[in-house]
């Protein structure tokens, strides 16, 4: 985020700005279209994506929601994936077309039922990457019917946990970081707070 308050990402070449209004906006979508789907407050959501602004509307998104973002690199193997979806016992898989394949791979092998919502409108590009994978919903989609409004989301508590953190697991097998540094009382307040809908002067 730039001090005008915009944010910038490229997309093969070419840039998309973003500002503090945006971003409440879309991530206020997203708290309102993953409800849709049965995400619900507590859910530990599997999150990899590759580095584009949707991540900020996926993770806020579940934030404001109470729902719990677990993020994975990008990209990792299916062996990778299912350690990380087992440890966290994720109910929910969020990512990109070039993840659908090693998710259902891992979950089958896992032989869970997971929510599984693909991020199609920007992974490498600006457009939507075509036909989703089968049993995968279209993030894009369901942001452009959800409300732009504040959700009507649970009440939270200061120990409600806000993110799992893995480590990388580069070496060995991911360790979870939870529950160190994971119920992040702060973080949680700071996130429902500081993405306002009205940018700075």
């Amino acid at each position: 985020m730039d001090e005008d308050p915009g944010a910038g990402r490229a997309d093969g070449g070419d840039a998309r700005r973003f500002s503090f209004a945006d971003l409440a906006a879309s991530s206020n979508r997203a708290a309102n279209f993953l409800p849709s789907l049965g995400v619900r407050k507590g859910d530990p959501v599997f999150v990899m994506l590759p580095r584009i602004a949707e991540w900020y509307d996926v993770v806020l998104g579940c934030i404001k929601l109470g729902a719990v973002p677990t993020a994975g690199r990008h990209p990792a193997t299916a062996r990778d994936i299912a350690y990380r979806l087992e440890k966290a016992g994720a109910a929910v898989a969020i990512t990109d077309p070039e993840g659908t394949g090693k998710v259902d791979e891992a979950a089958t092998h896992l032989g869970m039922d997971l929510t599984r919502i693909c991020v199609d409108g920007s992974a490498g590009s600006a457009t939507v990457t075509g036909a989703l994978a089968p049993g995968w919903a279209s993030w894009t989609g369901g942001l452009e019917a959800a409300s732009e409004a504040p959700p009507d989301a649970e009440p939270t508590h200061s120990d409600d946990p806000v993110l799992v953190y893995f480590t990388s697991g580069t070496v060995a097998y991911a360790t979870i970081g939870y529950p160190r540094g994971c119920t992040m009382p702060l973080t949680w307040a700071n996130a429902r707070r500081a993405v306002a809908p009205v940018d700075a002067p």
